[in-house]
């Protein structure tokens, strides 16, 4: 454990753009590398927190980046708080609206915060947020086979008549989940996640009406240890915070 509080250093991005092993097929065409904003969130006492974001396609990556960038100074020198940092930059883009890629930004920099805070804390994140980690039942929407067709036919008719009314996909990384998680609680609705399988295995372990976990590979080739898969679950590791760490010579091979 590390004597905090510990405070924002800096916060810095680096686009890459990683060969997907298999292509993702989409409404608009297939995904076949993996365009991504890594953020590294440096504090005061040597602890670098890390997430990435997904920019879909290279050319939004720029876009995103400079955003993350701008909200890094309006944090730094902060307490590393996460909860408190989000507040903060909610506060900042009141006038501009938190929707959209403000709050995709945003949620960049909450993920890398709490991951900081989970290694200052000698903590995976779901034991900081109180939860044991776990295998998290999980499907793959790029048909890597972690489950059987058959065994999501019945969900995939509920949410496609059902649920998507009800959904949203961006909720604002950690902070916006723990927010959605209460909610879905008291209506007793299940949840399940959509994008950052690293983080949402986390979460989902804290998550009282825990559904299924999306796994897609979009960030293996970055890490130097990808979670494990087992039996149709992810598994959520004991490493402290998110659990992930780069594998630097593939970032460099993979730069934009």
């Amino acid at each position: 454990m590390h004597k905090l509080p510990l405070k924002v250093r800096s916060v810095q991005v680096r686009a890459v753009a990683a060969t997907m092993k298999r292509p993702l097929a989409t409404s608009t065409g297939a995904v076949r590398e993996a365009a991504l904003l890594l953020v590294d969130l440096q504090t005061d006492g040597g602890i670098a927190g890390r997430s990435y974001l997904f920019g879909i396609g290279r050319h939004n990556l720029a876009p995103i980046a400079r955003l993350v960038e701008a909200m890094a100074e309006m944090v730094k020198g902060e307490e590393l708080a996460p909860l408190e940092l989000e507040r903060k930059l909610r506060a900042r883009y009141t006038l501009l609206g938190v929707h959209n890629i403000v709050l995709f930004a945003m949620s960049g920099i909450d993920m890398a915060a709490w991951d900081a805070l989970g290694q200052a804390q000698g903590l995976p994140l779901a034991r900081l947020l109180g939860a044991a980690p776990r295998p998290i039942p999980s499907y793959n929407s790029n048909g890597l086979g972690i489950l059987p067709l058959k065994q999501l036919e019945g969900e995939a008719a509920e949410l496609v008549e059902e649920g998507f009314g009800a959904v949203k996909l961006r909720l604002g990384g950690v902070t916006g989940w723990l927010r959605a998680a209460a909610l879905a609680q008291a209506a007793g609705v299940e949840m399940s996640s959509h994008l950052f399988p690293e983080a949402s295995a986390h979460l989902l372990a804290a998550t009282p009406t825990c559904h299924w976990l999306e796994f897609v590979d979009w960030a293996e080739p970055l890490l130097a240890e990808p979670f494990p898969l087992s039996n149709g679950h992810l598994v959520t590791p004991e490493r402290p915070g998110l659990g992930m760490t780069w594998d630097e010579k593939a970032v460099a091979r993979y730069a934009l």
